[in-house]
């Protein structure tokens, strides 16, 4: 695949996600962290996955999600997993 041709199906991929305002958003961090990851490159540095404001921001999610109920005990993901799957679980 030429240059050319790698860079008309990123712009027809480009084009379908531009309606949606999440995928535009997932994008957008995407290409963030592309973009930090390319000038680290370059600089020879590896960069961090997460910043510490990220890592504070997913901890803080978590927590929230643990308080409100909205997360599963092992064993109910476990009995949803079988209910939905039966067939793996033989």
């Amino acid at each position: 695949m030429t240059k050319m041709e790698l860079r008309a199906g990123i712009f027809e991929k480009l084009n379908l996600l531009l309606d949606d305002e999440e995928s535009l958003q997932q994008l957008d961090n995407f290409l963030y962290k592309l973009k930090k990851k390319s000038i680290h490159a370059q600089k020879g540095n590896i960069p961090p996955l997460y910043t510490m404001e990220e890592l504070n921001a997913r901890i803080d999610r978590s927590e929230m999600e643990i308080d409100t109920g909205k997360t599963l005990t092992n064993e109910n993901v476990f009995k949803e997993m079988e209910n939905k799957y039966p067939w793996l679980c033989k």
